[in-house]
């Protein structure tokens, strides 16, 4: 996840939702996206999250345990 700025051409910037869809997360829902998760359960995340948020939640790599509120 590398995140793109907001006009979705250049990599590295603070969007990591609907700005571009090349291996990234891409929905037709406006604020964020539907994201499946292993257990099964689906959770809208809102565009609001860093690009370190939801790379932590997605993936295993660093072990980190997300609480929603």
């Amino acid at each position: 996840m590398d995140g793109f700025t907001f006009d979705g051409l250049t990599t590295g910037g603070p969007c990591w939702t609907n700005c571009n869809n090349n291996n990234e997360a891409y929905s037709f829902h406006s604020g964020g996206n539907n994201t499946l998760f292993a257990d099964g359960s689906v959770r809208f995340l809102r565009s609001t999250l860093t690009v370190a948020q939801f790379t932590a939640m997605v993936t295993m790599s660093y072990g980190e345990v997300v609480t929603f509120d």
